[in-house]
């Protein structure tokens, strides 16, 4: 898979996810390990679970300009939802997981977040006090529902449900893929980066499509060895952080590294140990708490 900064400034990550399906549909996307086994998802599968997903939020709502906010530790669904609110012209935007609650009101309400993912109970648990605050808020969307037997708030739905529901038989997800972004601008909004707020409020740095993945490529060219031959990546660096998402999903939309999850970030040892990593992406501070 090759391409260049000039045509990425003229694309979006929903095209990209299409043209990866359509060029190199049986290569490896990602791997993320489930219940003790790696499970493989080839760019077919991405698009056609990506796909899925949009056409579900669409029918709840979400539309061009709408705010997706995600909060959970980085797993596979996170990229799928992630990319199936932009594939529907939705801005995302990831919650630190280990975000208070105050801070989980004010960037929920800054931005004005109609649809909130939450990995698993945990997460459900931050936001569901403060839906009173939060008149944007339409939906909740939780990928593990395991613990949440008794909850029958009617604005929680989960992740497997808006797979089983915009799944169509027969369909590769690519088409639908192309039809959404063909709705799409490489200059509209993709997602938003909320700084630390170390000096007041966290303020949101709203990134646009082309300006991203066009900055994203310079990482490739500076590093070839991301456009050679596969190069296997451990994704342990939260996902609403540029890096983190540069990790897990861009720089795979665009070169040839493969991101892995383990079964969670306590087993970091175990999941560097089965993955071999041949290229990891850090900053100081996590390489300091692993050590």
């Amino acid at each position: 898979f090759r391409t260049s900064v000039s045509a990425l400034r003229a694309r979006t990550a929903p095209l990209l996810l299409a043209e990866r399906g359509r060029l190199t549909p049986h290569d490896v996307a990602f791997r993320s390990k489930h219940l003790g086994l790696y499970r493989e998802r080839t760019w077919l599968d991405y698009c056609r679970l990506v796909a899925a997903c949009a056409r579900s939020l669409q029918v709840l709502g979400v539309e061009k300009g709408a705010r997706v906010a995600i909060m959970g530790d980085p797993c596979e669904e996170w990229l799928i939802l992630d990319q199936a609110a932009q594939a529907a012209g939705a801005i995302t935007f990831g919650i630190y997981p280990t975000a208070s609650a105050t801070e989980v009101e004010f960037q929920m309400s800054n931005a004005g977040a109609m649809l909130f993912v939450a990995e698993n109970q945990e997460y459900v648990d931050k936001i569901l006090p403060l839906i009173d605050k939060l008149p944007s808020l339409r939906w909740i969307v939780v990928v593990d529902t395991a613990a949440m037997f008794g909850y029958e708030d009617e604005k929680i739905t989960s992740y497997e449900k808006l797979l089983a529901e915009g799944s169509r038989s027969g369909d590769d997800g690519v088409t639908t893929l192309e039809e959404m972004a063909s709705k799409l601008s490489p200059e509209d909004p993709a997602f938003i980066v909320y700084t630390s707020g170390t000096t007041g409020n966290p303020k949101g740095a709203l990134i646009r499509h082309g300006a991203h993945l066009a900055a994203a490529y310079t990482l490739v060219e500076h590093y070839p060895m991301l456009s050679s031959d596969e190069q296997r990546t451990v994704v342990f660096l939260p996902l609403c952080h540029v890096l983190g998402r540069d990790a897990a999903i861009t720089l795979p939309l665009i070169s040839a590294l493969v991101p892995h999850f383990g079964e969670s970030l306590e087993e970091m040892p175990t999941t560097l140990y089965e993955v071999a990593p041949t290229m990891l992406f850090a900053v100081p501070r996590y390489l300091q708490k692993f050590a």
